[in-house]
């Protein structure tokens, strides 16, 4: 999987402080991405991504720390959809800052279903 750009600076960001795990670091590692300009979601994927733990253990982590205000549902689904699905070499791969394009049609299970 490739990683967001704007993502990898922000995991970037806390292992330059030598923080290598996330656990016994929770606060310092949120502080850090609050400070640097991280979203609510941003940080949820940061966890993820850069620590490799469940995207569940990442909400748990982040949502009762109370530092960020709660985002409205479609702020989640854009920048979930936006950093989950980057991967510029897939020629079906389109980004713009102002619109995101995916189509509403699953693509063909090519399993044969015999």
């Amino acid at each position: 999987m490739k990683i967001h750009p704007k993502i990898s600076k922000y995991i970037d960001q806390i292992k330059a402080t030598g923080i290598s795990e996330i656990k016994g670091n929770e606060k310092k590692v949120l502080a850090l991405l609050k400070e640097n300009g991280s979203t609510q979601t941003e940080a949820i994927i940061v966890l993820h991504l850069g620590f490799n733990i469940d995207i569940g253990e990442s909400e748990k982590i982040v949502f009762p720390s109370d530092i960020w205000e709660r985002e409205s549902l479609q702020d989640i689904a854009y920048q979930t959809f936006v950093y989950m699905n980057y991967n510029p070499n897939d020629p079906n791969y389109y980004y713009d800052k102002d619109s995101v394009r995916f189509s509403l049609i699953p693509p063909i299970d090519k399993k044969d279903n015999d």
